[in-house]
C-alpha cells in the first residue's frame, strides 16, 4: 500500500472502503484457525489493520469523509431482531450494553466491536494515566475466558489507546435489562481500580529484566527462574486475584504484548501436576527460538515445581498444545500493565499477584 500521505482524497476512500467491506470476512479466516496458523495469520491481520489505520488517521487529518458514513452509522444503530447493542460516549468514557459479549464471525456482534474500537479511540489517555475496560456480567461456566480478552483482544484496541498500557475489571452483575456491558475510560495508572482491590500477596518480582523479548513463554521464563522459593502454592487454583505489572520499556508495547505479559505473569505464579508432552516440545521450541537454552525436562520442572506458586494449581497444564502459555488467567478479576517508556533503559518488569478484595465503593462499570 502507497504510504497515505501520498495517496489523493478519492484514493483514501477508497482504500477505506476496500478494508471495512473486507475486514469481517478476514477475521472469520482467522478465527476458524487454531495453535501456530491462528497466530500467524493473526499477525497478518493486525498488520493490515496496522495499514488501515494509518490510512483512517490521514483521513481524519485531511478531514476526508467517507461518502456512505451516514448511511454506515445509521446501520450499526439499528437494532437487529436477534441481536441488540448501544453504544454511547460521556464527559469521561465510553459505555455500550448488549445482549451479548463481542464473537466472531457474528455480523451484529463484529458491528459491536467496531462502534466500541472507534469510539475508545477517542479517550485522550494522558501521562499518568491508563485505559482502563470494565466487563460487566457473568463470563460462561466451564470455559476459561478471561476477562482481558473481552476488553482488549476480542475488542482489537487500537494500539495509540495502549501506548501507556492497560487496566481491567470485572462486574460480575449484568446491567438491567441486558446480558453484558462494556465501559472505557482513562484512568490513575497508580490506582486504577474501582471494583476490586489487590489483597493478600501471592507472588512478586521486582525489576526483572525481560532479556528474552515480550512473548508470554519468555516472560513466563524470565519470572519462573527468579520465582522465590517458599511454600507450596495452593492444590487448586486461587478463585479471584488481581494482577499489576509495571514493564519499563524503551518503547510502547503492542496490544499482543501487553496481553503476553499479564499471560507470563499470571502463569508464573501457577503449577501443574501434569504437562502435555506435544505443548512441552512446541513451548521448548518457542523458547530457543527466543534464545532460551532449555531442556524439556527442566521446563517440565518448573511447570510442575509448587513452591512459591501463590496463583495456585493450574489443572489444564499450563500449557497448551500448541506449545502457547495457557494459565487460569481467567480467574483474574482485575489486572493492570502500566508501561513506562524509558528510552535509556532495557526492558524490565515490576509484577505482583493478589487475592482480590471487593471494593466498598465503585463506580458503574457499563
Amino acid at each position: 500500500m502507497s504510504d497515505p500521505r501520498d495517496m489523493s482524497d478519492d484514493e483514501l476512500r477508497a482504500a477505506r472502503a476496500v478494508w471495512e467491506a473486507d475486514r469481517a470476512a478476514r477475521w472469520a479466516r482467522v478465527s476458524a484457525l487454531s495453535g501456530a496458523a491462528y497466530m500467524a495469520a493473526y499477525d497478518d491481520y493486525m498488520a493490515a489493520k496496522g495499514r488501515a489505520d494509518a490510512v483512517a488517521a490521514e483521513a481524519r487529518r485531511r478531514g476526508v469523509r467517507k461518502r456512505s458514513a451516514a448511511t454506515a452509522v445509521a446501520r450499526r444503530r439499528t437494532p437487529s431482531p436477534d441481536f441488540r447493542f448501544n453504544v454511547s460516549t460521556d464527559a469521561t468514557g465510553v459505555a455500550a450494553v448488549a445482549d451479548g459479549a463481542v464473537r466472531f464471525p457474528d455480523p451484529e456482534r463484529v458491528a459491536l466491536r467496531d462502534a466500541l474500537r472507534g469510539a475508545v479511540a477517542q479517550i485522550d489517555v494522558r501521562d499518568g494515566q491508563v485505559l482502563r475496560g470494565v466487563f460487566a456480567g457473568p463470563l460462561p461456566p466451564h470455559s476459561k475466558t478471561d476477562v482481558e480478552n473481552r476488553l482488549l483482544l476480542n475488542i482489537a484496541l487500537r494500539e495509540e489507546c495502549l501506548r501507556r498500557g492497560f487496566a481491567f475489571e470485572h462486574r460480575r452483575q449484568s446491567p438491567p435489562g441486558w446480558t453484558c456491558g462494556y465501559r472505557y475510560e482513562a484512568v490513575d495508572a497508580e490506582d486504577p481500580f474501582d471494583l476490586w482491590r489487590p489483597g493478600r500477596l501471592l507472588a512478586a518480582w521486582k525489576g526483572i529484566p525481560l532479556t528474552y523479548g515480550l512473548t508470554a513463554a519468555a516472560i513466563w521464563w524470565a519470572l519462573r527462574t527468579t520465582r522465590k522459593s517458599g511454600a507450596d502454592g495452593p492444590a487448586t487454583a486461587t478463585p479471584a486475584t488481581v494482577l499489576r505489572a509495571f514493564v519499563t520499556s524503551p518503547a510502547p508495547l503492542s496490544l499482543n504484548q501487553i496481553k503476553a505479559v499479564a499471560d507470563g505473569v499470571v502463569a508464573a505464579t501457577q503449577w501443574t501436576r501434569q504437562v502435555n508432552p506435544s505443548g512441552l516440545d512446541r513451548l521448548t521450541t518457542n523458547l530457543t527460538r527466543a534464545g532460551i537454552s532449555a531442556e524439556p525436562d527442566a521446563v517440565a520442572a518448573l511447570l510442575k515445581d509448587a513452591a512459591g506458586a501463590g496463583g495456585g494449581h493450574c489443572k489444564d497444564g499450563l500449557i497448551a498444545k500448541d506449545g502457547r502459555m495457557d494459565p487460569d488467567d481467567h480467574l483474574v478479576v482485575a489486572g493492570l500493565v502500566h508501561v513506562k517508556p524509558n528510552a535509556a533503559s532495557a526492558t524490565t518488569v515490576t509484577a505482583s499477584l493478589h487475592h482480590a478484595e471487593s471494593a466498598s465503593t465503585s463506580r458503574p462499570g457499563g
